[in-house]
């Protein structure tokens, strides 16, 4: 079997091998992967798995075993592999706004009812994020005005020690990510005026069970079925060119994802 994995020790980042068949547990499926994308957060990983890890958790294909226990999709089937409470009304914030996951929060949360504003790190970067459901786009989390409900936080440092100011009493900040890199100093003083607020991370593959999953992504096919919900692919490229790419990713030249074909 063809695969692409990382190759941390060498000049290019990734390369294609051949690789044993997988073998699936009873209550495992094996898909035939025929597109997957790449997230920002992958881009350490690259550097930092032991060589023969292999980048892209988000994947869609075609079941082509199912599993000898009978449970999960059948053969042939299609796959793809609510922390803040009601957003009705409620006022959301979200940081890395023009990538793939921050298009999706900003689709959501205005689906949800929010007054959703994005922030962005260049002005060129908020494209389309209005006809997307934005009130309001920034590019400095200190141009925020007021206080929010939700914050959605990716981007670490001195970012997340300013939503933290800005987060609403009794309201929530998720964080999901840090690609500043930067370490985030706050204290108990910090939450002074923001009484009953609350900071909790978000790992997108701990964040429930393997049936909740199962849900979840059910229902934003059906958004995206239905036209609620546009997937925003800012870039589509065969995996042959996967170490090519990295740069564009890397240097935040795309808006939305970004999409592998294995085909």
């Amino acid at each position: 079997m063809l695969a692409l994995v990382n190759t941390p020790t060498k000049q290019t980042a990734v390369e294609l091998r051949d690789i044993a068949e997988p073998e699936a547990a009873a209550d495992e499926v094996i898909v035939a992967v025929q597109t997957f994308s790449l997230n920002r957060g992958e881009l350490y990983l690259l550097k930092s798995r032991p060589e023969g890890w292999r980048p892209g958790q988000d994947i869609a294909g075609i079941v082509v075993q199912t599993a000898a226990d009978g449970s999960g999709p059948g053969e042939g089937t299609r796959r793809m592999v609510c922390l803040g409470g009601s957003l009705l009304g409620r006022r959301v914030l979200i940081t890395g706004a023009a990538g793939g996951v921050g298009r999706f929060a900003v689709q959501l949360a205005a689906l949800a009812g929010a007054e959703v504003t994005g922030i962005v790190g260049r002005p060129e970067r908020a494209a389309g994020l209005r006809e997307l459901g934005a009130a309001a786009v920034i590019t400095d989390i200190q141009e925020a005005d007021g206080l929010f409900d939700l914050i959605l936080e990716s981007v670490g440092g001195s970012s997340l020690a300013a939503a933290v100011r800005l987060v609403a009493p009794e309201g929530t900040i998720v964080v999901f990510g840090n690609t500043s890199g930067e370490d985030t100093t706050i204290n108990f003083q910090s939450f002074v005026g923001h009484q009953g607020a609350r900071l909790t991370p978000f790992f997108s593959y701990l964040s429930g069970s393997p049936a909740s999953f199962g849900i979840d992504l059910a229902s934003l096919v059906s958004l995206i079925e239905k036209g609620k919900l546009n997937p925003q692919i800012g870039l589509e490229e065969s995996w042959f060119r996967l170490g090519q790419t990295l740069a564009a990713l890397r240097d935040r030249q795309v808006n939305g994802k970004v999409v592998f074909h294995t085909a």
